[in-house]
């Protein structure tokens, strides 16, 4: 995703104030918002939007130099769209906060003021949904179904897997469950798989697909949105939505052994063999997909759908016995599940959730838990099936709360196993596979998490250690209080205000200033809750190389290029929190670990510029006598510049604060480059 942030043709279409004010004052204008929980998500989304043709690019504007405005024509209409990154930050429209509080928070949701609803929304991650990431993430999609908001997710094909020390491919779950999502809420739950650019990383597999959606399909979407919403013409989006769904149901259908197995009948062999079958005939599989648009299109579901498409039929005929959760068990749990006696089924053996007669399991607790109620009893009965779901709510040694990747775990197997429909068929009864910790049991206290909110939503009954079962109809997950915009009192993209500023604001208007001069090039930039991976190096003959950091190796914030100079940033909210010793280590093995790849990479005679990037926040003086006593050359183990920003102004907003020695040239270069007018 990083690469989008080098567009070309965004350094010569900055606009000036005079150049907006004229488009806007149009009668015939449309106001979006793309937020983010990220700003990068939402700069390389917009990013990938230019690239096509049925929206005119016009250009950017900057009220403010980490607000950017895109402007596109469509026909006779100007189009705005603001790029508002961090929910958190911002003054949301009513329906955005009660989307990202659901169950999980997303990495985009695009908003149409005119239309004062979300349009669609998406998460873009760069780590390989693999092993316990694959459905960590479930949440968002599961609450854009139940919200009917399109959804798309992004990931690659395949990764490594530290944990076992191998590449590893998505399984089918994601596919699988996006269909039924879509089916459900009769609205577009999508997959975006693109291969992981680094080559060592993919598999055999790779070679063979030719069936391959785009990257920038996401920003197409968001233009297909845009046109739908202004003159309810679906055409873009129906089109996008057949190479999805194509390449979805293609990704389900690929063989995956020796023996010409089908990685769905592999993955998920419950699934009926009539679906199976015609996923795998070329006409019936079109005929599929063209009757899911049909669907979308008139939010119409009838009952001859599903009696030729059986997707929610599943067969569970195997021993249940989940290995993979008792690597630390908790005996009683244990027990019930591996020597009880009990009728567990599942669709394979070590399948992560188990299926048993709800009589059946009621009969067992009654007799063998003493702190089993009539209240719990009655939480169970009313449903003929239960899933059995073992749950980490802790894990580690000591035990700490847990909610990656049960909160998304807890609702993929929900969605998929307890509910036909939307109607559901089958209790969910999890029991903890650890001890809690001496603080002790009581989950109540993380009412905010996406895990208590998964729990909510979907478990009857948790039962956690030997002596305690808790019935989940009185949980009550809390969100933060903030202030809000009731939908239909929003008219405006000015009404969506930014609430207060964090270190992101400072290294985006760097960046900004830096993205529109000639010869720039954005290496890398990491903000709160973005991707830390990827990172890349324009060489000298112009060719982009990759570098890859690990999750646990020291990085700094921001890597600019300008030719053979590079400019390494580290930012914070306030000039103080560069100096506390832990920080300046850290800084420090962030510096020479950068710099290091930058040398290997691209050449040793690179040239370096060490910068500290922070608010303006009354830190002048401060700055000034440290900056004068080199303090942070212990850091740097070179001469460095502090960068102080202030957001809150749309120009005149940096100084300069040059420790002694720092070369006259990179000055005037620093200093010219960051002049934006």
């Amino acid at each position: 995703m990083q690469k989008y942030l080098n567009q070309k043709v965004i350094k010569e279409k900055k606009l000036s104030s005079s150049e907006f004010e004229k488009l806007y004052s149009k009668s015939n204008k449309k106001e979006f918002v793309l937020f983010g929980d990220n700003v990068i998500e939402c700069l390389t989304v917009l990013n990938q939007s230019i690239e096509q043709d049925l929206c005119k690019f016009v250009g950017i504007y900057y009220p403010y130099l980490h607000i950017p405005i895109y402007i596109y024509q469509y026909k006779n209409f100007n189009i705005f769209i603001k790029a508002a990154g961090y929910f958190d930050r911002w003054l949301l429209p009513e329906s955005v906060r009660e989307y990202v509080n659901k169950y999980d928070i997303p990495d985009i949701v695009f908003y149409s003021i005119d239309s004062q609803k979300i349009l669609m929304a998406a998460e873009l991650t760069e780590t390989a949904s693999v092993g316990n990431s694959e459905i960590q993430r479930e949440g968002r999609r599961a609450a854009a179904s139940r919200l009917n908001i399109p959804f798309i997710y992004q990931t690659y094909f395949s990764g490594a897997d530290t944990g076992q020390n191998r590449i590893r491919e998505i399984t089918s779950k994601i596919s699988y469950s996006a269909l039924l999502y879509s089916i459900k809420s009769m609205t577009p739950s999508l997959i975006l798989y693109i291969e992981n650019p680094d080559e060592t990383q993919r598999t055999d597999h790779s070679k063979l697909r030719n069936n391959l959606v785009k990257e920038n399909y996401v920003g197409q979407y968001i233009i297909g949105t845009i046109i739908n919403d202004i003159e309810n013409n679906s055409e873009l989006l129906d089109d996008l939505h057949r190479d999805y769904l194509n390449m979805m149901i293609d990704y389900l259908i690929e063989k995956v052994s020796v023996d010409n197995t089908l990685r769905i009948s592999k993955d998920l062999p419950m699934v009926s063999k009539q679906v199976i079958n015609l996923f795998n005939d070329k006409k019936e599989k079109n005929e599929f997909i063209e009757n899911l648009i049909k669907i979308f299109n008139s939010q119409k579901l009838n009952d001859s759908f599903f009696a030729k498409y059986p997707v929610f039929e599943f067969e569970f005929n195997d021993n249940w016995n989940p290995t993979a959760q008792f690597n630390e068990p908790h005996g009683r749990v244990k027990k019930m599940i591996k020597a009880s006696g009990l009728s567990f089924r599942a669709p394979f053996y070590n399948f992560k959730v188990g299926i048993i007669n709800t009589s059946e399991l009621i009969d067992y607790l009654k007799k063998n838990f003493k702190s089993f109620t009539n209240e719990d009893e009655e939480s169970l009965q009313k449903y003929s099936e239960t899933a059995v779901f073992p749950i980490r709510v802790w894990k580690g040694t000591p035990p700490k709360f847990n909610k990656d990747p049960e909160a998304g775990e807890i609702v993929h197997f929900a969605e998929m196993i307890c509910f036909n429909q939307e109607k559901k068929i089958r209790g969910l009864f999890a029991p903890g596979t650890k001890k809690a910790p001496d603080t002790g049991i009581d989950i109540k206290n993380r009412e905010s998490t996406s895990l208590y909110r998964a729990v909510s939503e979907y478990v009857d009954l948790l039962y956690l250690n030997d002596e305690q079962f808790i019935k989940t109809d009185s949980f009550s997950p809390t969100f933060r209080d903030r202030e809000n915009l009731k939908d239909q009192e929003i008219f405006n993209s000015e009404q969506i205000k930014e609430l207060y500023f964090q270190e992101e604001n400072a290294l985006i208007s760097i960046c900004t200033k830096l993205q529109h001069k000639k010869n720039t090039f954005i290496n890398y930039l990491a903000v709160a809750h973005g991707s830390w991976q990827q990172a890349q190096i324009l060489s000298s003959n112009g060719q982009v190389l990759p570098i890859t950091f690990t999750r646990d190796e020291k990085k700094l914030d921001m890597i600019n290029q300008i030719q053979d100079v590079f400019i390494l940033s580290e930012g914070k909210d306030k000039y103080s929190k560069f100096t506390t010793i832990d920080e300046m280590k850290k800084i420090k093995q962030g510096f020479l670990n950068v710099k290091e790849k930058i040398y290997e990479t691209y050449d040793e005679s690179a040239e370096i510029i060490h910068a500290f990037i922070c608010l303006e926040n009354n830190d002048e003086n401060l700055i000034k006598e440290e900056t004068a006593k080199s303090s942070l050359m212990q850091v740097t183990l070179n001469p460095y510049v502090v960068i102080t920003v202030d957001p809150s102004k749309p120009k005149d907003n940096i100084k300069y604060y040059f420790s002694d020695g720092f070369n006259i040239k990179n000055q005037k270069l620093l200093k010219n480059l960051l002049d934006f007018t």
